[in-house]
């Protein structure tokens, strides 16, 4: 019953923000083509329910940029002046309306992650994929990126173990105070965060196969 409320919700909602959504988007995503000449989209493959593949939805925040010999600058080079407001207004997930609507992503959920981490994680983490991803969930509203990677991980483990439409709804309501407040939008020395390949030694990575 659960999961059939959470769909009902998921699709009526995102059907009630679309144009809004198209409202908003679309200038952005110009301003950001005519600023910088390149795709205004950002499309990734993540991992989502049970370990399906699907290429996410955002707006794209930094340049297409690299150095001579083809290597890319980093985060603090590519990123543009609008990538930073889209990044603390958290406007460049809008788009991520259209994984919703296409069953990939749910409103609430621990956030899809790229599928390289995979190699990186334990099969206690990779639990977190025993629900759809979502846009927020109990991670992104109690630390957000300022957490340690194992700490959002315990968040998502605890959200599958306790997942409810009654806690759905107190994510999406905590959700525009945190975003408001733009807090823990990245850590300390980071444009958002750590990779996770960064964070855990090589010793780790070797054991976290599972």
């Amino acid at each position: 019953m659960y999961l059939y409320c959470k769909r009902v919700f998921d699709v009526s909602f995102a059907l009630f923000l679309l144009p809004f959504a198209v409202l908003i988007c679309v200038p952005l995503a110009l301003c950001f083509f005519v600023t910088t000449g390149d795709s205004p989209l950002f499309r990734q493959w993540r991992t989502g329910l049970k370990g399906r593949r699907f290429r996410i939805i955002k707006l794209k925040s930094m340049r297409d940029t690299h150095e001579q010999g083809g290597l890319q600058l980093s985060d603090d080079d590519r990123i543009t002046r609008l990538g930073n407001f889209l990044r603390r207004s958290s406007i460049d997930e809008v788009p991520q309306i259209i994984n919703i609507l296409k069953g990939e992503m749910s409103f609430v959920g621990p956030r899809p992650q790229d599928d390289a981490f995979l190699a990186a994680m334990t099969a206690e983490e990779k639990r977190r994929h025993d629900v759809l991803p979502g846009i927020t969930g109990w991670a992104q509203t109690h630390g957000r990126n300022a957490t340690e990677w194992k700490d959002r991980f315990a968040k998502d483990l605890w959200y599958v173990e306790n997942a409810s439409f009654l806690l759905d709804m107190r994510i999406i309501f905590r959700t525009p105070y945190i975003v408001v407040r733009a807090s823990g939008i990245s850590k300390a020395g980071y444009v958002t965060m750590p990779t996770l390949f960064e964070e855990r030694t090589p010793s780790q990575n070797g054991k976290a196969t599972g």
